[in-house]
This record gives C-alpha cells, sequence and structure tokens, in this order.
C-alpha cells in the first residue's frame, strides 16, 4: 500500500507493534504488524525515550530526548545525577563554581543550605563560600563559625581580636574584647585567661595599678619599684617608702624599705644607711656631724651652731666653741677654732665674756632629754647624759654672766613666781644700797683687794636669796597650767608628766659654788646683781591659747616655752614651773 503511505516498520521479528500510515487527506490508517519494543516496555522503540530500559512511564525531568530512568542528568544543570545532591533540583541553570560554590549540583542561591560544604549551614556560616573539601569540628574550626581556622579564619575564639596579635588566639570563647572585658586588648579575657591585664609586665596579683597605663613595659627606669604602676604618670610613691613623691628628697631611691623614725630620721624619704648624707638634715654631713642625729627643725648657722658640729648649741651641744672646754666652765664662749685656749677655755689675748668681750657665755641644756646612741628615748627632761660628757642633774638654763649690778632693792618686796634660775644674769657694776636697809663696805678707792674681798657679800646675796625661795614654798602658789598645748611639744613624740615642783640641794649648791667662782674671777669694781630673768615682750602677736592660758614659745623654735591668764598684760612664766 505504497500508495497509502509509508509503511513504517522494524526488521525485528521478536515483537509486534501498530504502525501508522498517514494518508494524503489527514486520516491515519493503522495497520496491524510486526514492530519491534526492545525494551518491552509495551513502548515501540520508535518511541520509547529509553528503548534499553523498562520505562512504561516514560518519566523525563528536563524534558531532553532521554527518559529519567536512562538520563544521567535528570536536571541537566551539567552535574551527574551520581554525584548531583540535587539530581532533580532547578532547571534551566548550569553547574560552575558561581552558581554551585562546592559542586554539588544545588544551585546556591535557592536550594544549597551548605554552599561550601563544610557542614555548617550557611545561615550560620561566616564563610558561607570557604574553603572546601572540610569539615568543621573543634579542631579544624575551634568558634565553629564556618572557616577553616589554618586558612581562611583571621579570628579562631571570634574574640575581635586578630590572631597575629591574639595573644589567646584559641582563647576562651562566647565573648567580645573591650576595654571592660580586655583591657589591654590582647585578645585573652581579664577575668579568667589574662593574667597581666594591662601588660606591664607585672602580674596582676603583685602589681599595684592592675589595669593601669597601657602601652608601656615596667622596668627600673620607668617603674622604680617594680609595683606595676608607671612612675611619670601614676605612681604616687616610685621607691615605695610609704612616703609621697612631692615630700621625698629620694623619689627614685633605695626600694624595700619604710620610712620611720629608725630608718629615716629626719623624715625626708632617703634611707639613712645608705642614701641620706644628712640624717638629721641641719645642714651639717653625718661624717662632719657630732650629732647626726639630733635635734631636728633647724638648720646650723653660727648664731645656734657657732662651731658647726651639728648639735645645736641651745639644747644639745655641751661645748659651743668646740675648745674642749665645757660651756659650764668655759670663760670665753665663742673662742675661734683653731686657738690654742686655756683651761678656762680663752685663748691668748682673748677677754673673757664677763669682762666686755663683746659676749656672754650662754649654756642651754634641756632638762631631761635622755640621748641613747645618739636617739631621743623618753622625753622627760630628767639628767641630760651625752658621750664623753655627763651632765647630772643639770637644772640652770641659760645661765649669763653679764655686766649689770646687784642692787639690794632687788630683794626687797620682790616676788618669785617659782623661778628656777632660767636666764639668770649675774653682771658688773656699782654696789647701790637703795633702801639703807643693808650696809656694804667697800674697798677704799686705790686700794689693792682680792675675790675674797667679795665672797662674804656673795654669800650674804645667795643666803638671802635662799631665804626667799624657801618662804615661797609656804606661800599659795598661782593657778598654774597642766601643761602646754600639744601643738606646742616641739620634737617630742612621747610627752610624760614630770614633776617640776621639787627644788634639788645638790644642783643649788652646785650653782652657789660656780657664782662663788665666777665672782671672785671678777675685777675689782663694784659688784651687786640683779636677778633678770628675760621673757617675751609683754605684747606678742597670735599666742596660742589653751585652758584659760595664753602660751608662746620664745625664742622661737628654741622650746622655751611661757605663760600667762588670757586677757591680761602680766609677766609671762617659764614653763615649767616650780
Amino acid at each position: 500500500m505504497a500508495a497509502a503511505g509509508q509503511l513504517h516498520y522494524s526488521t525485528s521479528a521478536r515483537t509486534f507493534g501498530l504502525d501508522s500510515l498517514n494518508s494524503s487527506d489527514g486520516d491515519d490508517i493503522f495497520l496491524a504488524r510486526m514492530s519491534a519494543d526492545a525494551d518491552a516496555d509495551g513502548i515501540t522503540d520508535n518511541r520509547d525515550n529509553c528503548q534499553q530500559i523498562y520505562n512504561p512511564s516514560q518519566t523525563n525531568y528536563d524534558g531532553d530526548s532521554q527518559g529519567d530512568i536512562c538520563d544521567g542528568d535528570d536536571d541537566a544543570e551539567g552535574i551527574a545525577d551520581s554525584v548531583d545532591s540535587c539530581p532533580m533540583g532547578v532547571l534551566g541553570w548550569t553547574s560552575n563554581n558561581t552558581t554551585d560554590h562546592d559542586t554539588d549540583g544545588c544551585k546556591d542561591d535557592v536550594e544549597d543550605l551548605d554552599d561550601d560544604n563544610d557542614g555548617l549551614l550557611d545561615s550560620n556560616d561566616a564563610c558561607m563560600a570557604g574553603t572546601l573539601n572540610w569539615s568543621s569540628n573543634g579542631t579544624t574550626d575551634y568558634d565553629t563559625d564556618g572557616c577553616k581556622d589554618s586558612n581562611e579564619d583571621l579570628d579562631d575564639d571570634d574574640d575581635s581580636v586578630n590572631d597575629t596579635v591574639d595573644s589567646c588566639p584559641k582563647g576562651s570563647l562566647g565573648w567580645i574584647s573591650t576595654p571592660s572585658t580586655d583591657h589591654d586588648g590582647d585578645g585573652c579575657l581579664d577575668s579568667v585567661e589574662d593574667v597581666d591585664d594591662d601588660d606591664d609586665g607585672i602580674r596582676d596579683e603583685y602589681d599595684s595599678c592592675g589595669r593601669g597605663e597601657l602601652n608601656w613595659t615596667s622596668s627600673n627606669i620607668t617603674d622604680n619599684d617594680g609595683d606595676g604602676c608607671l612612675d611619670a604618670t601614676e605612681d604616687l610613691n616610685d621607691d615605695d617608702d610609704h612616703y609621697q613623691d612631692y615630700d621625698d628628697s629620694c623619689p627614685n631611691g633605695s626600694v624595700g624599705w619604710y620610712s620611720g623614725s629608725i630608718t629615716d630620721y629626719d623624715g625626708d624619704g632617703c634611707r639613712d644607711s645608705d642614701e641620706d648624707l644628712d640624717d638629721d638634715a641641719d645642714g651639717i654631713l653625718d661624717v662632719d656631724d657630732n650629732c647626726p642625729t639630733g635635734v631636728m627643725g633647724w638648720v646650723t648657722n653660727p648664731t645656734v651652731d657657732f662651731d658647726a658640729d651639728g648639735c645645736h648649741d641651745w639644747n644639745e651641744d655641751s661645748d659651743d666653741d668646740g675648745d674642749g672646754i665645757s660651756d659650764l666652765i668655759d670663760e670665753c664662749s665663742r673662742t675661734s677654732a683653731g686657738a690654742s685656749p686655756n683651761a678656762e677655755g680663752c685663748a691668748p689675748g682673748q677677754i673673757p665674756d664677763g669682762n666686755g668681750g663683746g659676749g656672754s657665755s650662754s649654756v642651754n641644756y634641756t632638762e631631761n632629754n635622755t640621748y641613747v646612741n645618739n636617739t631621743y628615748v623618753n622625753n622627760t627632761y630628767v639628767n641630760n647624759t651625752y658621750q664623753n660628757n655627763t651632765f647630772d642633774n643639770e637644772t640652770y638654763q641659760n645661765q649669763s654672766f653679764q655686766n649689770n649690778s646687784y642692787n639690794n632693792d632687788t630683794f626687797q618686796n620682790q616676788s618669785f613666781s617659782n623661778t628656777t634660775n632660767l636666764n639668770q644674769t649675774i653682771n658688773e657694776g656699782d654696789l647701790v644700797n637703795n633702801s639703807g636697809e643693808q650696809q656694804v663696805e667697800t674697798t677704799p678707792e686705790g686700794e689693792t683687794s682680792t675675790g675674797l674681798t667679795w665672797l662674804p657679800l656673795v654669800v650674804v646675796a645667795l643666803m638671802v636669796l635662799l631665804l626667799f625661795v624657801q618662804a615661797l614654798h609656804l606661800v599659795k602658789k598661782p593657778m598654774v597650767p597642766a601643761g602646754p598645748p600639744e601643738s606646742m611639744l616641739v620634737e617630742q613624740e612621747l610627752f610624760d608628766e614630770v614633776d617640776h615642783t621639787g627644788v634639788v640641794v645638790d644642783e643649788q649648791e652646785d650653782f652657789e659654788i660656780e657664782t662663788e667662782r665666777r665672782v671672785n674671777s671678777l675685777p675689782e669694781s663694784e659688784v651687786s646683781g640683779t636677778q633678770e630673768v628675760k621673757g617675751p615682750p609683754l605684747v606678742v602677736e597670735n599666742p596660742v591659747i589653751s585652758d584659760g592660758f595664753e602660751w608662746v614659745e620664745w625664742p622661737e623654735s628654741s622650746g622655751q616655752n611661757y605663760f600667762r591668764e588670757v586677757g591680761t598684760t602680766d609677766e609671762w612664766k617659764t614653763w615649767p614651773v616650780e
């Protein structure tokens, strides 16, 4: 039936099928004849999309010439189904490194949840299209951020400090470095893993400024005492001697010690044993100072330290001019250095102080100071003891013998306020019998006399003085204060109550002997005595007021205190009183 159309048939004799013949008028004529169906799926080979594989459904996902069952790439994106994680995935695209980073056959932007196939979903992956062919775990990805630590993660512990500057690159997790959590920004969490929070080289347990200045390292130049505080800006005590730098004469001095009265006598912040050359700060170096740890609060000068030996003439130097003669018996208290004095302390040609020599011998010994190895111990002002010179029961202070006259009226109706003969002055001058009650024989003019001529007069005067002193003890004493206010106690660490009321007979006898010796040595000019107790002027500005009394220290910084009742202009009285 060639006229009816072309006959389609298979030469295979194995199967039967239907062939169709297209006529010229469009009607199909089906002819039953023998036709091939190689896979016996009921679909003749000429119509079967998988001729060799049983495929009666003829499923074809990508609509190509091959059915799915025999198609090696069902979704036609270029990835074989055998390695395609999405074998029937999105259609109409081709897998490449842009659309499918891990070439798993899943389109990255719509169907691949792990573009780099590292085991971490893209939603948690800081490197979604990162290194391939690895899996994230605690070893390869410390912070599990999806970035491979060895080659793509710049911050393995995710603390915001890059590994290149992170002192703890695989440190604590779950925190971010800030000034509060990581003071020095070194990537180590201060609270648990950083042993030096400010990175100054001093561990926190030894660092006095644990979170102090940054960007410096402790050394003997920057941190003298090694306490972790930068000397230039934050350390107020660079040598840690318990003395602030602004008061410390050795702010960068020896370390490992504390300033105290034993280690730093003058409290200047310099250790006495190895760095302070003047322990008592009197201006005399210790090597030349006879009192290296003596009275403080003064600087040597010819007025208070005539021989510049470092001992204050008023209260610690028993030989003011350093001539080897005690001030108690020195007739010339200001002998120049280098001179050769005699037994009385006078150099050849030198005029004794009491004979118009231009000065007076002022002996000032503070009562009851005890010096032990040049250290004040128990400031009770009893029995001064000096090395190589011992003065026991010294009660007569500031004795000066000047050219004054003993006038008999001195001892008439005179009130003595429990005086201890401080600043007693015996002067040279005419005897005047103002009252007429006492007659004193004088040597006729031109007659030669000796010191013994005046001995009876001196004895009589002293006896009268003793009678008055004894009488004073029988008279009710005026009201006296308990003692100076604490603010006026000079150079004392302890102040004990001391009984100043007694008069030591031995001291009185010593004074009588000394007075007799000095009077006998006077020339034959008329001699009389007027006791003069030098004190402050009646009008004093800004006295210290305490417990109803006015107080003043006179001379200033001398340690000698005076008092009187508030609101009066009475004579000042010395303290202590008897």
